[in-house]
C-alpha cells in the first residue's frame, strides 16, 4: 500500500499514467534496456540508487516468486523475461517512504548505518520527492528501459489492483501476485501479508485510501486465484527454500 499524497481519483489516476508516461532518458547503457539487459546488470542498477539492503531483498525475492511462478506456468502465454525485469525495478524508489529512524526493516549491516540512509533519504526527496510510485518512475525513466517493462511498472500502482483483476495482463497479475507473497521476513500467504501491511500501514493512509482497502483486498485475492489455477505448483510449494534458489541466479 503506498500513500497518495493527495492523488486524484483512479480514473484520473489512469488518465494520468497514459497522458503523462515518463520519457526515458540517456544512460551508461547507450540504448534502451531490453529486458534481459537489465536481469544481466540488475546489480550495477540497483548500485546507481540508494537502495537499502532489505529493499534490494525485496526486488530479488518478488521477481524469484514471479520466475518461479512463470516456470510452471500452464495459463495463457507471458514473457518471463519482460516480468521478471519488471519485477527487480518495480519499487526501486521505496527508500522514500521508509521510515528509517525506526531501523525496524533494516538489515543489519544498515542498522549501523541509520544516520547514511538518513542523508540518502534526504537526497532522494531532493531529487525525485516523497511519492514512492512517483520516484521509481522517474528512477526507471532515468534508467531508459524497454516500453514494455516501463508500461508494467506505470500499471503496479496499488489503486490500479481492481482493473488488473478484472483485465487480461497476466505479466502484471504474476506480478502483483509475487509482491503479495513477499513480506520483509521472508514469503508469506496472501493473507499474512495483507495484515502484515494493515498493521505496518495502520494510522499511515488517508480516508480515501481507508475506504478502498476492502476493494483492493478483493482484487488481490482474485489475482492469487487467477494465479493458482494457471501454476503446476501449489502455493505451499512457493516458500523460503524455493525462492531463495531462484535469488541466487541473480
Amino acid at each position: 500500500l503506498r500513500r497518495s499524497n493527495g492523488r486524484q481519483n483512479q480514473t484520473q489516476n489512469r488518465q494520468r499514467h497514459t497522458t503523462q508516461t515518463p520519457r526515458c532518458g540517456r544512460n551508461s547503457y547507450e540504448q534502451l534496456m531490453e529486458s534481459q539487459k537489465i536481469i544481466t546488470n540488475i546489480r550495477s542498477i540497483h548500485a546507481q540508487f540508494p537502495v537499502p539492503g532489505n529493499l534490494r531483498r525485496h526486488l530479488l525475492n518478488v521477481a524469484s516468486v514471479g520466475a518461479l511462478v512463470a516456470d510452471h506456468w500452464i495459463g495463457p502465454a507471458i514473457n518471463k523475461t519482460d516480468l521478471v525485469a519488471y519485477l527487480l525495478l518495480h519499487d526501486l524508489g521505496n527508500l522514500v517512504k521508509m521510515h528509517v529512524p525506526s531501523a525496524s526493516l533494516l538489515d543489519p549491516n544498515d542498522t549501523v548505518r541509520v544516520d547514511y540512509w538518513l542523508q540518502q533519504q534526504e537526497e532522494t526527496w531532493k531529487t525525485y520527492g516523497k511519492d514512492d510510485y512517483k520516484a521509481t518512475l522517474a528512477m526507471v525513466a532515468q534508467l531508459g528501459i524497454a516500453p514494455r517493462v516501463l508500461q508494467l511498472i506505470i500499471d503496479s500502482d496499488w489503486h490500479e489492483m481492481p482493473r488488473v483483476a478484472i483485465g487480461n495482463d497476466w505479466e502484471q497479475k504474476i506480478g502483483k501476485y509475487a509482491d503479495y507473497r513477499v513480506g520483509p521476513r521472508g514469503i508469506l500467504t496472501l493473507h499474512e501479508r495483507i495484515e502484515e501491511l494493515r498493521i505496518r500501514y495502520k494510522g499511515r493512509l488517508t480516508p480515501e485510501e481507508e475506504s478502498k482497502i476492502s476493494t483492493f483486498e478483493t482484487a488481490v485475492h482474485t489475482i492469487g486465484a487467477h494465479v493458482r489455477k494457471n501454476m503446476r505448483i501449489t502455493e505451499e510449494d512457493i516458500n523460503d527454500d524455493t525462492v531463495a534458489a531462484y535469488r541466487k541466479k541473480f
